[in-house]
């Protein structure tokens, strides 16, 4: 999976929470421009995580490209942020996010979550 965060302390989180499963590798782009670079040169992943504050170009614009590219629609997004604002959850699922994660989060929660959006059918 590709982790759309700025933030060191968030992504190491992240990263260790979803690694000790064994079951899932997370990559790593720190804004959206080096992320679309990343899907550039590398497979598409199977799940794409992204915070919504970002320097440039932020999570809820790089949802909607994601989704406008038929080379990424059916790539599940879940967004990981600490916006709580109802307004930000629902432009974020206008634009495309099959999921929405509030930060701080529980851990058994999240990964439940992160199953889940792996196991959708690809529409």
């Amino acid at each position: 999976m590709l982790y759309v965060e700025d933030n060191d302390a968030n992504f190491t989180l992240v990263e260790r929470v979803l690694h000790a499963t064994a079951r899932y590798r997370v990559e790593r782009a720190v804004d959206a421009e080096s992320a679309l670079r990343y899907l550039e040169e590398s497979p598409p992943p199977a799940v794409f995580l992204l915070d919504l504050d970002l320097p440039g170009m932020g999570g809820i614009e790089l949802t909607a490209k994601l989704k406008g590219d038929a080379s990424f629609a059916r790539i599940p997004i879940v967004v990981i942020t600490a916006s709580v604002m109802q307004r930000e959850r629902r432009r974020a699922v206008e634009a495309g996010a099959d999921a929405f994660v509030e930060k701080p989060f529980d851990i058994d929660e999240f990964r439940k979550i992160i199953d889940s959006v792996l196991s959708m059918p690809l529409n």
